[in-house]
């Protein structure tokens, strides 16, 4: 972890001197846009925005420069550079640059990095609540999970970030899917999946949900999921439809099963110590930009996955679409992780969820 902290310091420190050496050239292309422009307007505005503080926000995630995190940084970072006239600067650092998922998660605690997004499954090592969000066959729709996202139950989750794990919860991030089983062969039914060699995200959770529904999980990287399905390591794999396609997964598998069992999404998190010290206006700034970022990815997400499908389908691999009944017989076989999470978070969050769920779908005529 050393290591990793120290990789992650050089390179914002690298970052910090190339944006102080071109800040003057900078400064000059957009002295139209910017100062110059409010200098007219307004002498005394312009010499109070002088007086402000310059922000550098760094943020790195892991995925590539075309997966849906990326697409979300760069919203942000659009966003924030421009209602604040350039006085905030955002840097990212996609692929994996500054480490794994847990040396980003590190870098926010530590100051290393401002700002970053992340999935929630990997949230669990520093938050054992946070396990409630793999919770498998909570949510029927993606319109009840942004319900519940946006309403009470998920501002909750958020506040309770700072004391839980030492960031601050901004908002929801990530890909708003639903996580898919992929096969070698058609999945229908639990009993289909006797045997079956399954990578699995490496968590607790997750592993339980599969070896309840039968599989033998088995916790491998990501960046070595291709190779383990086309070795035969594995058989079968759980993703969303973006890292299937983005993965390239759709040329090693020949079934997709639409069992919708877990709903991804992340959280964006910031330093807290950080975040306290911006002012009014540059935290509603940052906060306006998570904002934006939420509301691009819920209409990104739905376009992308009829994309994403029909890719898949052209590549020669089946979609089956599993009926309710037979998702009804999934989910009960998913009881045994449902208890197991039950005993990580404690009865109170989970009746909080269940709650949070019904009252969305009443309220939602689902």
């Amino acid at each position: 972890m050393g290591r990793k902290r120290f990789q992650i310091m050089a390179l914002c420190m690298a970052g910090s001197m190339l944006f102080t050496a071109c800040g003057k050239e900078k400064a000059a292309d957009k002295e139209e846009t910017a100062s110059v422009s409010d200098t007219k307007d307004s002498k005394d505005s312009a010499e109070g925005s002088d007086t402000k503080k310059e922000i550098v926000i760094r943020m790195g995630h892991t995925g590539s420069d075309t997966c849906m995190m990326q697409l979300g940084y760069e919203t942000m970072k659009e966003y924030m550079e421009r209602e604040s006239k350039g006085r905030i600067q955002v840097q990212i650092f996609s692929g994996g640059q500054l480490g794994d998922d847990a040396a980003h998660v590190t870098a926010v605690q530590n100051g290393d990095l401002e700002m970053i997004g992340i999935n929630n499954g990997y949230m669990t090592s520093y938050q054992e609540s946070m396990n409630i969000f793999s919770m498998p066959f909570a949510f029927k729709s993606q319109d009840v999970a942004y319900a519940v996202l946006e309403g009470d139950w998920g501002k909750e989750m958020l506040d309770s970030l700072e004391e839980g794990c030492g960031l601050k919860g901004l908002g929801y991030i990530d890909s708003f899917a639903y996580r898919e089983l992929t096969a070698n062969k058609p999945v229908y039914t639990p009993d289909d999946l006797k045997g079956v060699k399954i990578r699995v995200m490496p968590t607790e959770v997750h592993l339980a949900i599969w070896e309840a529904l039968g599989a033998q999980p088995t916790a491998i990287a990501f960046s070595e999921l291709y190779t383990a399905l086309q070795q035969g390591t594995v058989e079968a794999q759980e993703n969303p439809f973006e890292n299937i396609v983005t993965a390239r997964l759709y040329e090693v598998q020949k079934y997709v099963m639409l069992t919708n069992h877990v709903y991804t999404t992340g959280v964006v998190v910031a330093n807290p110590a950080w975040y306290n010290s911006l002012d009014d206006e540059a935290k509603e700034i940052v906060q306006g930009a998570v904002d934006a970022c939420y509301q691009f990815q819920k209409e990104e997400a739905a376009k992308r996955e009829a994309e994403y499908k029909k890719t898949i389908t052209e590549a020669g691999v089946e979609i089956i679409e599993l009926s309710d009944e037979q998702l009804g017989v999934f989910e009960e076989a998913a009881k045994p992780a449902v208890e197991k999470i039950t005993d990580m978070v404690g009865e109170e969050t989970v009746n909080s969820l269940y709650d949070a769920i019904d009252k969305a779908e009443k309220e939602l005529g689902k």
